[in-house]
């Protein structure tokens, strides 16, 4: 039974939910307010009653000890003003041997018997008075023939006789105001919990609305209309931030797309130039080549120059899908001098006119991948090469300290950057200045690498360069917490 109903309420609206909510507390709120509120109604009845009967039984006494002993109804009648006050008064003498039947002796007899009670309570024996009665506390509910009563007795000595004392009075008034009250809170809570149900419908569609809202136009939007924005509501709440938050997402979403549709364009471009190469190539030996050796060794060089082109562009590719969401969960220490020594080293073997140097400021240690920090290295140094346009090339890599953090920079003498390129340089396929550069080979994923490689490494990079004079980047990298 409880796993259906956690079944049920699972399933349920939240609409629905917030409702139930609402009513759920509003019922036991008004349920036990009503509680309260008859038990503090009947406590102050009872305060009130015991007072009055107090109160008149200290009358009673007082008017025994005073030796006016009169039967006349009017002074009955002051002794008990209260039409709901009955007064039973036995007397003996002190040695009398009575079982306590009223009136009988002829001694003295008082008796007041609230008009409104048509049977009043039977009068008291002897044996229902105790030495404990003069009590303020000592009040007795009983009910007779139907009818509540409270009752406080007493007995005293005076004058050579013991008098027995009853007052009594009647609930009955009390228990029919709380009776109408019940009834009132009854009515009034059916009527509230009918209220709250339309309240908590109107509260929870009031604030579910905008999630409606939301949902209507996340229905709407598709990978080719993401142009569409959820309307925010004039409102600083959690509604509102979930739509600006909403909005937000469907931003960056369509950026992606159009940066994964302006990849795929540039990828399908780079790919379909060197095929469409080597198959013409693979048609001229067709045609000729097998008989003409010239043509055979420039087509099969074209080929293997295309190939090998094409090969560079999917390991980069595979790269770039690989490793755009991988963050290095294993990083080890690394010296960034040694590593950027070993760099320094290889360069001895290319055939280039110029120099690269070393300087080393600060020994430093970074946490991260060491395969991957001479990738990054390699990436700047081929581009540095690739993009020189003087006679003698220079390229600068220096290592050291600033802000307790590792700072890497690699400058060059190359041709530069215009200003406006330097914003889109990390971009795939982004070429800078391509119409002047045709006869300069690459597909513009170079840096796109680095700046993942940087990424991967919790690492920032800066540009600065001047058409003509060369380029300057620098990386900074946390060091090792020491």
């Amino acid at each position: 039974m409880k796993n259906k109903l956690l079944k049920k309420s699972k399933k349920m609206s939240i609409r629905n939910k917030t409702t139930l909510f609402y009513t759920l507390l509003f019922s036991v709120t008004f349920i036990f307010l009503t509680i309260f509120v008859l038990l503090n109604i009947w406590a102050y009845y009872q305060s009130v009653s015991r007072e009055e009967l107090s109160d008149t039984m200290d009358k009673v006494v007082e008017y025994i000890k005073s030796g006016n002993y009169s039967q006349n109804s009017q002074d009955i009648d002051e002794l008990s003003p209260n039409a709901n006050i009955g007064i039973r008064v036995l007397c003996f003498p002190k040695d009398g041997n009575g079982d306590g039947e009223e009136f009988e002796n002829g001694e003295f007899k008082i008796v007041h018997k609230p008009p409104s009670v048509q049977d009043p309570p039977p009068p008291p024996k002897i044996t229902d008075f105790n030495q404990d009665d003069t009590r303020d506390d000592n009040f007795k509910n009983e009910t007779f023939r139907g009818i509540h009563y409270t009752s406080k007795k007493s007995n005293i000595e005076y004058d050579g006789k013991q008098y027995f004392i009853e007052v009594y009075r009647t609930n009955e008034k009390e228990n029919s105001v709380i009776s109408q009250f019940g009834i009132i809170f009854i009515i009034a809570n059916i009527i509230g919990i009918i209220a709250a149900i339309c309240i908590g419908r109107f509260i929870s569609k009031k604030v579910l609305n905008p999630v409606a809202e939301i949902t209507k136009m996340a229905e709407k939007i598709s990978i080719n209309d993401l142009g569409q924005r959820i309307t925010v509501p004039n409102s600083d709440d959690e509604i509102s931030n979930l739509a600006e938050t909403f909005n937000d997402m469907i931003s960056r979403l369509e950026i992606s797309f159009e940066k994964q549709k302006e990849f795929v364009s540039n990828a399908s471009h780079e790919l379909k130039t060197p095929i469409s190469v080597i198959q013409g190539y693979a048609n001229l030996i067709d045609r000729w080549g097998k008989s003409d050796p010239e043509i055979l060794k420039e087509s099969i060089d074209s080929i293997k120059d295309e190939t090998e082109y094409m090969s560079n562009l999917i390991k980069k590719l595979l790269f770039l899908a690989k490793n755009e969401q991988i963050k290095l969960d294993e990083k080890k220490q690394i010296n960034l001098n040694a590593t950027v020594s070993a760099v320094v080293k290889e360069t001895d073997v290319l055939d280039i006119n110029g120099e690269v140097n070393f300087i080393e400021n600060a020994d430093v240690e970074i946490m991260g991948d060491d395969s991957l920090i001479k990738q990054l290295l390699w990436v700047f140094f081929e581009n540095a090469i690739k993009y020189s346009d003087k006679d003698y090339i220079k390229i600068d890599v220096e290592v050291s300290k600033e802000d307790n953090m590792a700072v890497l920079k690699i400058s060059d003498n190359g041709m530069g950057i215009s200003e406006e390129d330097i914003p889109r340089i990390f971009d795939r396929f982004f070429r800078a200045d391509k119409s002047h550069n045709k006869k300069i080979t690459g597909n513009g994923l170079g840096l796109s690498i680095a700046a993942i490689i940087i990424k991967q490494h919790n690492g920032e990079i800066s540009v600065e360069s001047e058409l003509g004079k060369g380029t300057q980047f620098k990386m900074r990298f946390p060091l090792v917490e020491v």
